[in-house]
């Protein structure tokens, strides 16, 4: 097995088989979602940004009481990773703000997974010391986002599903179909 004879040769003991492997996302709060998406293009070739306006969550909760995330996210293709801008409009309560505040600079925000079990994944991170701090759900997207402060960044949980995966498909298709214009599509609501 390639994973364990790397981690073996490096010092690291083997990964969990439940243990996140493949990143799938780096997630970056940003002040300015046009000027971002124009420094990632410019600097290492990204885009389109396919972006969703005012994300419709279907619930969101933060400590497991209801919150308020009102964001635009944008996903752009690189290679094997996807990236995402994130312009916060609001986001209740305090510590989500908080954890969501970009203070006129783009900063890493999540490093997100998509698993195949979400629920079990979740109690891993928690029993580690990475308690949930932001549940949201729109359609069949679930997302668990786990506080990791010692990393720097956040642990984003996605539940595999064929809507992520179709989505990312479109975002993929878009790097590879892109004709240079139009830095940033809006997507219908």
């Amino acid at each position: 097995m390639i994973k364990a004879t790397v981690s073996k040769s490096i010092g690291m003991p083997d990964l969990p088989p439940t243990s996140l492997a493949t990143i799938h996302h780096l997630g970056y709060v940003v002040t300015d979602l046009a000027a971002a998406a124009r420094q990632w293009h410019d600097i290492g070739g990204v885009g389109p940004f396919l972006a969703l306006e005012h994300v419709p969550f279907d619930e969101i909760t933060s400590d497991g009481a209801p919150a308020v995330y009102d964001h635009t996210a944008s996903f752009a293709a690189c290679g094997s990773l996807f990236f995402e801008l994130q312009l916060v409009h609001n986001a209740e309560p305090q510590s989500m703000r908080e954890h969501f505040r970009a203070d006129g600079l783009a900063r890493l925000n999540h490093v997100s997974y998509a698993v195949d079990d979400a629920a079990a994944e979740s109690a891993r991170l928690a029993a580690l010391g990475m308690p949930a701090m932001v549940r949201a759900r729109w359609g069949d997207l679930n997302i668990v986002l786990h506080d990791a402060p010692a990393l720097g960044f956040a642990v984003e949980i996605h539940q595999d599903s064929d809507f992520l995966r179709g989505f990312f498909q479109q975002v993929r298709q878009a790097s590879e179909d892109w004709d240079g214009k139009d830095l940033i599509h809006f997507l219908p609501g």
